[in-house]
């Protein structure tokens, strides 16, 4: 009965023109079973052929929606047009610009830095697109354009020079340079419009603040700009008015010495005869191939600073220190005793120019509301952080440099 009853099944099925089993077709015979038998196989044939079509389909439209994704984030991050050419880089985006010096390179903040042999970038600070050399010499024109804090920062290198400046100093002839390795941050405190536009056309970043040194770059740097901060592997904090025998070349070597020995605090030697010396380590001395000598502390009149033992500093910072106590400061942060972390750089040599109200003029630093009791203030901030309040000023070992002079 069951035989029966299959082969009536599969007779109807292939009378209607349906698919037959193979259970279903052995109960035919004859000519019944050979129609059964290619209708199936042809029915086999058509559902591998839409499962083709249907996988092509899915890998095409998937295709699809990662392009128009890829565009789409172009398209909102303000690089490029609708044709994918670079526009112009758009305000109320934050910016960092990285230029190495075999190939300058523009990058845009959104995802990520692009790989360290790409642009030598830092893994902890976003950036989405690097353009060729073409951008970048275009954006450079739009540099003083996106010094403005909405536009966000742009670095050239990871030397950094800060200074807090007024208006008597000879900072332009001196620091500025083709060859220099180095941006420079200037806060400038003064009033005088032509002053600050000379500073502006100069310098990587000009802004107005009034402060003294140490509290503008506080402020405007580690408060404001953590991007720059943290861009920046080594920070040479200077007065306005420190004069290097060198210029730019010595600047620059302050910065190779710096990196090559692993210092987190450094300074040039001052000319005794023509400074201003509070303490006789920081005077130069003319010893042949005198590269550098270790010290207990480094004055912050001209202090080269490794990032990370700035942070430290900056993290015990009171905002009641403008420049007294700063040294002392810096050496509670990173720890007293260590012989081999803070030296003065004999090789560089520079002028530490006299209180200016020695020359007739005011220091500019006195203007300052909290000038005058400068040094109760720090001892108080002493006591409260456990800090020494004053540290002892010694040398360690010298370093003498090798026939080239490095």
């Amino acid at each position: 009965p069951q035989n029966k009853f299959t082969g009536k099944v599969a007779s109807e099925k292939k009378d209607a023109g349906q698919g037959v089993s193979y259970d279903e077709r052995a109960t035919l015979s004859g000519a019944d079973y050979v129609e059964a038998a290619a209708f199936d196989q042809k029915d086999k044939v058509m559902k591998s052929c839409l499962e083709t079509i249907r996988s092509c389909l899915l890998t095409v439209m998937l295709m699809c929606f990662f392009v128009l994704t890829a565009w789409a984030m172009r398209q909102m991050a303000g690089i490029t047009d609708t044709n994918g050419n670079l526009k112009s880089l758009p305000a109320g985006r934050k910016y960092i610009r990285l230029e190495e010096p075999s190939t300058r390179q523009v990058v845009t903040s959104v995802t990520s830095f692009p790989r360290e042999e790409e642009g030598q970038a830092e893994d902890d600070v976003e950036s989405l697109f690097v353009a060729n050399a073409s951008d970048a010499a275009a954006a450079e024109e739009r540099n003083h354009e996106l010094r403005e804090e909405e536009y966000g920062i742009v670095v050239k290198s990871k030397n950094l020079v800060f200074t807090a400046a007024g208006n008597h100093n000879k900072l332009l002839e001196n620091w500025v340079g083709p060859d220099q390795n180095y941006d420079i941050f200037l806060v400038y405190y003064g009033e005088d419009e032509d002053q600050f536009d000379a500073y502006r056309k100069s310098c990587r970043w000009a802004i107005q603040n009034k402060g003294a040194k140490i509290q503008n770059f506080y402020q405007t740097i580690y408060e404001q700009r953590l991007e720059l901060f943290n861009a920046s592997e080594y920070i040479f904090i200077l007065d306005d008015d420190i004069f290097f025998d060198r210029g730019v070349q010595d600047i620059n070597f302050m910065f190779e010495v710096a990196r090559k020995y692993s210092l987190k605090l450094s300074m040039p030697a001052f000319h005794p005869n023509v400074s201003r010396i509070s303490w006789k380590i920081t005077a130069a001395d003319y010893t042949p191939n005198l590269l550098l000598r270790y010290t207990s502390i480094v004055e912050w009149n001209a202090a080269m600073v490794e990032r990370e033992a700035m942070r430290r500093t900056m993290e015990m910072y009171h905002g009641d220190i403008i420049g007294w106590g700063s040294p002392h400061l810096a050496i509670c942060a990173n720890g007293e005793g260590n012989q081999t972390a803070y030296a003065v750089v004999h090789a560089v040599k520079a002028i530490n120019p006299p209180g200016r109200a020695q020359n007739g003029g005011t220091r500019e630093l006195s203007l300052i509301k909290s000038y005058k009791n400068r040094s109760a203030v720090w001892d108080g901030i002493a006591r409260e952080k456990n800090c020494t309040s004053q540290v002892r000023r010694f040398n360690y070992k010298s370093v003498y440099a090798d026939e080239s002079g490095r």
